[in-house]
Parts: C-alpha cells; sequence; structure tokens
C-alpha cells in the first residue's frame, strides 16, 4: 500500500501539462485533449483517495472529512446501514486474526452512508471477546460505523490488499504517446456517473493499541465518493 501516494503522485504528474493556459487552447481545438484531461484528472484522484484511505487507521473519519470537504451532504457524518447475511469465516482469517475454531466471531455487513450517499459497503469480521461490552452493544444495537465504535481501543490498520475496479484509461496507458491516448479518449464511450459503481476494495486487519487483531475488513469503495467531479 505504500505504493498508491506515489502513483497518485505519478498520475497528478501526468495531468499537470494539461492544467495550464496553453493546455486550455489545445483542448479547445481537440476534444480528445480535453477528454484525455477529465480522465486523467479522475485517474489522480482515485489514486489519491486509495492512497488516503491506506494510510488512515479509521477509514469511518477519513470518509467523514472527504465528504465534508467534497460537499458530499449537507452534514459530513458517517452512519453504518445494517445489511442481513451471514459468511463464515475462512481458516486462513482465523489464522490472520491469530484465533483458533472455537473462538467465537461476529459478521457485521454494512453501507457506509454520508447523508443519502453510499459510499462504501464493507464486510466486518470481529472478535467480540476482544472488544468492551460497550463496543459490543454499540456494534449490534446501533448504526455506529465500526471505525467510531472502536475509538477508545486506539486501533491501527494492517493492509492485505487494495484492488482497484475501475479505470478510466485502457490497459497500459502510461507507456503510450499522449497523442494516441487523446485520439483514443476522443473516440472512447463518455464517461458515466453510477453510483453503483465499485471504484476499488480495501482490505485489512484492524488492531488493538496493543497489536492484537480485532478484526478482518472488506471495503469497497463506491463512485459517489467522486460524485462532484460529475456535477
Amino acid at each position: 500500500m505504500r505504493c498508491l501516494p506515489i502513483l497518485a503522485a505519478a498520475a497528478l504528474a501526468l495531468t499537470a501539462p494539461l492544467v495550464g493556459a496553453q493546455a486550455e487552447v489545445t483542448q479547445a481545438q481537440d476534444p480528445g485533449a480535453a477528454g484525455l484531461s477529465d480522465r486523467l484528472a479522475l485517474t489522480a484522484l482515485v489514486q489519491s483517495l486509495r492512497a488516503g484511505l491506506g494510510a488512515t487507521d479509521s477509514a469511518t473519519l477519513f470518509l467523514e472529512d472527504w465528504c465534508g470537504r467534497y460537499g458530499l451532504a449537507p452534514v459530513g457524518k458517517i452512519v453504518a446501514k445494517r445489511v442481513p447475511g451471514d459468511v463464515p469465516l475462512t481458516a486462513e482469517q482465523r489464522a490472520r486474526l491469530e484465533i483458533d475454531a472455537s473462538e467465537p466471531v461476529v459478521y457485521r455487513r454494512v453501507q457506509l452512508t454520508c447523508g443519502d450517499q453510499v459510499l462504501s459497503e464493507a464486510d466486518n469480521w470481529y472478535l467480540p471477546n476482544r472488544l468492551t461490552p460497550e463496543i459490543n452493544q454499540q456494534l449490534t444495537e446501533t448504526e455506529t460505523p465500526f471505525g467510531r465504535a472502536i475509538r477508545p481501543l486506539v486501533p491501527s490498520r494492517r493492509t492485505l490488499a487494495s484492488t482497484l475496479l475501475w479505470q478510466t484509461l485502457p490497459e497500459g496507458w502510461e507507456r503510450q504517446p499522449s497523442g494516441q491516448l487523446a485520439a483514443w479518449a476522443a473516440t472512447a464511450p463518455a464517461l458515466a456517473y453510477d453510483p453503483a459503481t465499485s471504484l476499488f476494495e480495501n482490505r485489512a486487519i484492524v488492531l488493538r493499541q496493543d497489536g492484537k487483531p480485532i478484526s478482518e475488513v472488506r471495503e469497497t469503495y463506491k463512485m459517489p465518493l467522486i460524485a462532484f467531479r460529475f456535477r
């Protein structure tokens, strides 16, 4: 995950030549250049978002800040909407959580919303015996996001994987000449906003302050996070 800030910086660097006054003239004459500039900006934005979420100890707090900063809702507050279901923990997951087959595990699936926008869908396998009674009550009886409920434990995260699910540019775009990319962008289908589209998926282990694992999470981040780019 530490490579993500580098990827974001690289994407931003690629967009920089298209931002100045000279680029504005070029884009006015060439719709392909304008389309390419938009796609590069979206690529940089998504990579920046991935990098920020990969570096934070609380996805909930990061999303609240993001929601408020970009005006995704009148109030930048994250609410966890429960989704019914059950997905058993695998033996591999139990090994990562450092537990045996007798340790109880609770599965919690939620949609993390800000206002009426679903920003992410999260699967969470947590260990109630490693949490306090107050935290367990919040998780079972309220819409409190996991990240906010466990703040008293001073949590941290260990990233397992991050997978990009949505791309605005063709495979191998970074090796193609800008003119070739602009020509491709001129004929490519227009980018459409779809709130159901998944941008990327993160998997992580959540740890208490003492280093004990308390949960494994799988988080799928959705297009409403970048809705302001389509307004």
